[in-house]
């Protein structure tokens, strides 16, 4: 899997009008599989652009999810700030799922598995039992666990995903220790004098890019570890998502393509050209939405 096979196919029915899966489902209830793990297929362009569409909306959601966890941050709510950035990584891996043609949607109270075949506009729609963080994070490791990537950003360090083992996601398992354990929010007996020193994208050490979007050892012991390895995760993820976006506009028709970048321009006037948006990544993405306003 590579950058262009998947914006070839991302891009095949467009983006006009933009939809949503959920809102194709519910309005086609009486075709939809009955049974669990019963699947048919369904033909229609709608889907694609559902596709297109949520993926771009969950990108913009991820990288908000950025700005939001660098004030959170800034405040010494630090065990916050680290479910923010699993937020930032669980909204990108949906638009990375939904470019690559698989989504899992909920509609008139049933759970579907929508997955791309190789026909245009053709999908196989499955009734499924669960719709989990799970099930979508192990989805996207089997999406993605072929792809490789040179990113010439980043002194042309392959970016790999790695299939984890035992579906035990570090970034999910991350979130669930801040959120359930009692050991966590250390911030409300312990100063964390040493947070600024994280050699992570914010820390004032951050000198090397990510080499790998893996499955490292969960370590709860080590939250600085933990800041550095969720963050450039979430962002190495964001710089695939922009590049694919990249590819995909060039393909677009004229009318797909101004929604598209209506919907870049407003994120980038509402979000990125106001505080807090001023990490060392907005010069990063900037480079990015000028490749895509003014070099496509």
């Amino acid at each position: 899997m590579d950058v262009r096979t998947l914006a070839e196919k991302a891009s095949i029915d467009g983006l006009s009008p933009p939809s949503y899966i959920k809102s194709f489902l519910a309005e086609r209830a009486f075709i939809l599989p009955r049974n669990i793990g019963d699947r048919q297929q369904i033909v229609s362009p709608t889907i694609g652009q559902a596709m297109l569409h949520e993926a771009l909306r969950y990108l913009l959601r991820s990288m908000s999810q950025i700005a939001s966890y660098e004030v959170i941050c800034s405040r010494h709510q630090f065990s916050w700030a680290l479910v923010t950035s699993y937020y930032s990584n669980y909204f990108s891996v949906l638009s990375m799922n939904r470019l690559a043609g698989s989504a899992i949607s909920t509609a008139n109270g049933h759970n579907y598995k929508i997955s791309r075949t190789e026909v245009q506009s053709n999908f196989w729609v499955e009734r499924t039992k669960v719709n989990n963080h799970k099930e979508i994070w192990q989805d996207n490791y089997n999406l993605y666990a072929d792809f490789n990537w040179r990113d010439n950003l980043y002194d042309e360090i392959i970016i790999k995903v790695i299939r984890p083992a035992n579906k035990d996601h570090y970034e999910r398992k991350s979130r669930e220790y801040i959120n359930y354990h009692p050991d966590s929010y250390e911030e409300l007996f312990n100063s964390r004098s040493t947070i600024n020193e994280i050699n992570s994208f914010w820390g004032k050490n951050y000198t090397n890019s990510p080499t790998t979007v893996d499955l490292l050892p969960f370590s709860k012991n080590k939250i600085e570890e933990m800041f550095a390895k969720l963050e450039c995760r979430a962002v190495a993820r964001q710089i695939i998502i922009l590049t694919i976006f990249t590819e995909i506009l060039k393909r677009l028709e004229p009318t797909s393509k101004n929604i598209l970048m209506e919907y870049f321009n407003k994120f980038s006037k509402n979000v990125m050209t106001r505080p807090p948006f001023s990490s060392k990544l907005k010069p990063l993405f900037q480079d990015f939405f000028q490749d895509l306003t003014f070099k496509v």
